[in-house]
């Protein structure tokens, strides 16, 4: 993959069980556009995105700024979406700023939608979770969604091997409960990272019940990790500070993940 330019930023992922069909699986995070006013620059980020090789695009909520701004959300999914061909497809959650009209728009979209559920994929070993920022969370939510007891040592069926099970939702706090139901990915967004940093890069908040040392990055939580996005975007105000926009690209492969499997958890690639 190059490397970084525009809003885009490399990252590679081992995945010790990682499924054959799946090594080399490049995968697109978009999250918290809060588009507020018309800009060229979402079709300037496809135009980047469509220059590469992409299995998924996965998108993780907050694409407007307020209920005012909803058709300009929409216009900016457009843009990306309608230059974005993905071969396995686009999926998404809801943010907490986007509200019932925005939702409404966003089904005309080349977007599978998650609210609460999840979806086993036919042609490629892949399990995805969605989690609605509507709702509050619970610590067993996700097991709810996916409505069957957790199995970790579940064999897969014969000639299948066991699918990848990855987790969108816009609060980054579910790492432990996805961690609990096994999945391998969990992304999320709604810290921006912090927005404002001090120099040293320390956040100074993150919204989210998180300590400020996991504001974003790659984090491991006994065999899960959990990508957290400073986002793509920001609102008018306050600016970001020592804390610049990303649309992170992962690529997948097979190997040792890293950090440790333990019950606490680890800040393995601060962004």
């Amino acid at each position: 993959m190059p490397a970084p330019y525009g809003l885009l930023e490399p990252c590679d992922l081992n995945l010790p069980q990682l499924p054959d069909r799946l090594v080399g699986c490049r995968i697109a995070h978009i999250s918290d556009i809060h588009a507020w006013r018309p800009s060229h620059r979402w079709t300037r980020l496809a135009h980047q995105l469509s220059g590469l090789r992409l299995d998924l695009v996965l998108f993780t909520g907050d694409y407007a700024l307020n209920r005012r701004r909803e058709d300009i959300a929409f216009s900016a999914l457009k843009q990306l979406t309608d230059n974005l061909r993905p071969s396995i497809g686009c999926f998404g959650v809801f943010g907490n700023h986007d509200h019932t009209a925005l939702r409404q728009m966003a089904r005309e979209l080349p977007v599978r939608w998650l609210a609460n559920e999840s979806v086993k994929l036919d042609n490629v070993p892949v399990e995805l979770f969605g989690l609605d920022a509507a709702r509050e969370p619970a610590n067993d939510v996700l097991a709810l969604l996916m409505n069957r007891p957790v199995d970790d040592n579940a064999e897969p069926s014969a000639g299948k091997p066991r699918a990848l099970r990855l987790c969108l939702c816009h609060y980054p706090d579910l790492l432990m409960s996805a961690a609990d139901l096994g999945c391998e990915l969990v992304f999320a967004g709604h810290t921006h990272g912090g927005q404002c940093r001090l120099p040293t890069g320390r956040a100074l908040v993150n919204c989210s019940e998180l300590p400020l040392r996991y504001t974003s990055g790659i984090l491991r939580h006994r065999r899960t990790l959990v990508a957290i996005s400073r986002g793509c975007g920001s609102g008018p105000m306050p600016p970001r500070v020592f804390c610049p926009p990303h649309v992170p690209v992962y690529t997948l492969h097979r190997g040792p993940m890293s950090g440790k499997d333990t019950d606490g958890m680890d800040n393995l690639q601060p962004w």
